[in-house]
């Protein structure tokens, strides 16, 4: 019974740790190549969102799939797994004790916003090679422009998929080695701190972003419509370029703030499980009872 426990808790938090990166690169990926169209193509060339001259529309359209569609498909996963295996080690959520963990609760609150500031920044890193290589194409290429030649969509999935795996590699990391690091360091207490923190400043913080996010998002939308001069007009360039902040605020490091508070949970939960099995394991051995 013991071992089984063990190897269902490593389920979950295998299974956790995939939909963190899923979603994670999946929106580095995604927010990088529509930043990068967005920028160049709306704002400086002025031709239409999606239009097939846009080196990165392909990109564009490929990282929609890879953020929705395959993210969504990992994060299902983790919740079918959460749903069954934690109603297996629900005990092990007695070993948290509330008391002396003011540091991993500071710890657990900083978190959130170490993280998504990380995918921020990757998500500008990444949007920053997508813009050099659609301005490249256009200089290099005029025939682009007019219609007479197709771009090297290839050279932006290429960008966004290489960028997307590797900025994705350290907030993973962020989220799987927090929790064990300060679980087996400082001891339970402070693990219930690091989650308590987690969680709770992460809630308030992806509030935060879903709503301003979607004010920068629809913002542009509104003008648009037609108003401030509507598409084309000054106000409209600098919608757009707001909007390059709030689809990664609202669509990347909000919801990866999501994943992080998940996998946190599903680590400490681990610990715990571990903990506790071991414990009663011994105690059942130290009373010679019998094993299952």
């Amino acid at each position: 019974m013991y071992d089984i426990i063990h190897v269902v808790s490593g389920l979950l938090l295998g299974a956790s740790s995939i939909s963190l990166f899923a979603r994670v690169g999946g929106g580095i990926f995604t927010k990088a190549a529509d930043v990068g169209a967005d920028l160049v193509g709306k704002v400086e060339a002025c031709i239409p969102e999606d239009d097939s001259r846009n080196p990165a529309v392909i990109a564009d359209n490929v990282g929609d799939n890879v953020g929705d569609i395959a993210g969504m498909g990992a994060d299902l996963c983790e919740l079918y797994l959460g749903s069954i295996i934690s109603t297996m080690i629900l005990g092990a959520a007695a070993m948290l004790a509330l008391s002396n963990q003011n540091i991993g609760l500071l710890i657990g609150a900083m978190l959130p916003f170490l993280f998504s500031a990380l995918s921020m920044l990757a998500v500008g890193r990444a949007a920053h090679e997508i813009v050099l290589e659609v301005r490249r194409q256009f200089k290099a290429n005029p025939c682009i422009m007019k219609g007479t030649e197709d771009p090297d969509y290839e050279r932006c999935i290429s960008i966004s998929t290489s960028s997307a795996i590797h900025e994705m590699i350290l907030p993973g990391l962020i989220a799987i080695v927090a929790p064990l690091f300060i679980g087996l360091l400082l001891g339970k207490e402070a693990l219930g701190g690091l989650l308590v923190g987690s969680i709770g400043a992460g809630v308030m913080l992806a509030l935060t972003m879903v709503n301003a996010g979607g004010a920068w998002d629809n913002a542009k939308k509104y003008i648009e419509l037609g108003f401030f001069g509507g598409k084309g007009s000054a106000a409209h360039k600098a919608g757009v370029t707001g909007d390059t902040v709030g689809d990664p605020f609202k669509d990347t490091s909000r919801s990866s703030t999501k994943y992080l508070a998940q996998t946190d949970g599903n680590c400490g939960s681990g610990i715990c499980t571990v903990v506790f099995v071991n414990s009663i394991h011994f105690l059942f051995l130290k009373c010679r009872l019998p094993v299952f």
